[in-house]
């Protein structure tokens, strides 16, 4: 069972990173909000790939309002809600977008499902796992509402995200030539806890690791321009050697692009990808190498 009232501060503050300066953040808490059912880095994974979605829906910046409170569902507002009667703590999200001309510019921030995509089907995913739903409601180029009900019935175990020791975090290069992906990535990274520095090019990934190593792992795009990232990845190999890469790209159509990554053993992410599968890919990449040390 998760008890919300202390964990809601620290995510607030980890969707604001991941929502970015052009969306506010409002958030109106229920007072003595019950237990729920699940684990603590489940529902914050849901949480946080709402925030993505919702960063994805407000391209021109806007509003995101998040309230909770206690509700009891009778038998007619539990079907409705594909739910069983009881009680539950309902967490409602509201996305209150800006047209072109409110926006005042931050710098770029377009994001589309091109790079991140299936984040409202994760979050479904993980609440359903938890005797919970989540239910999506659009009002075309005005609004966008999530309504989250968290089971406080006992419910089974599900599958945890494993917490990463705030001592320990290993270090990210990551090197991505779009802006606005690669400061959203950087956002989810450090969201997930690791520590990133982050490159546009190349050329400033060079620089960057020959300034503070110790790196565990290169995650690099795969086409930019000037140096690409397979001969960046071995360069830094000839440096350290341990270094992990992962490489993503969205253009594996090409067979100049798709030759070599065949290889299982070579770690790759294809565009467009999951907050989830990139996790996962992470890991498994540093539980390799550990378990090769």
């Amino acid at each position: 069972m998760i008890d919300l009232n202390p964990v809601l501060p620290s995510l607030k503050q980890r969707m604001q990173r991941i929502l970015g300066k052009h969306i506010e953040l409002l958030w109106i808490p229920g007072a003595q909000l019950h237990p729920v059912c699940g684990e603590t880095a489940n529902l914050e994974h849901a949480l946080l790939e709402l925030a993505l979605r919702a960063r994805i829906s407000l391209p021109y910046g806007g509003k995101v309002m998040v309230e909770t409170a206690n509700v009891e569902l009778d038998a007619r507002l539990a079907s409705e809600a594909s739910l069983a009667p009881g009680d539950y703590v309902l967490l409602e999200m509201t996305c209150i977008r800006l047209t072109p001309d409110d926006f005042v510019s931050f710098g770029p921030t377009a994001l589309t499902s091109m790079e991140f995509t299936d984040t409202t089907l994760i979050a479904r995913e993980i609440l359903a796992n938890s005797g919970g739903a989540l239910h999506e409601f659009s009002e075309p180029a005005k609004a966008l509402t999530f309504r989250a009900y968290l089971a406080t019935a006992s419910q089974p175990e599900t599958h945890s995200m494993p917490v990463i020791d705030p001592e320990t975090r290993p270090t990210i290069l990551l090197v991505e030539d779009e802006t606005y992906v690669r400061d959203v990535a950087r956002e989810i990274l450090q969201s997930l806890g690791y520590q990133v520095i982050a490159a546009s090019n190349a050329e400033e990934a060079l620089q960057l690791f020959g300034e503070r190593q110790p790196i565990q792992l290169l995650l690099t795009d795969v086409v930019m321009p000037g140096m690409n990232g397979r001969d960046l990845a071995d360069k830094l190999k000839l440096l350290d050697p341990s270094l992990k890469t992962i490489f993503m790209s969205g253009y594996t159509s090409n067979p100049v692009i798709r030759k070599g990554f065949s290889d299982p053993r070579v770690a790759y992410l294809q565009k467009p990808f999951t907050l989830e599968a990139l996790d996962k890919k992470i890991k498994q990449v540093l539980e390799d190498s550990e378990a090769n040390a």
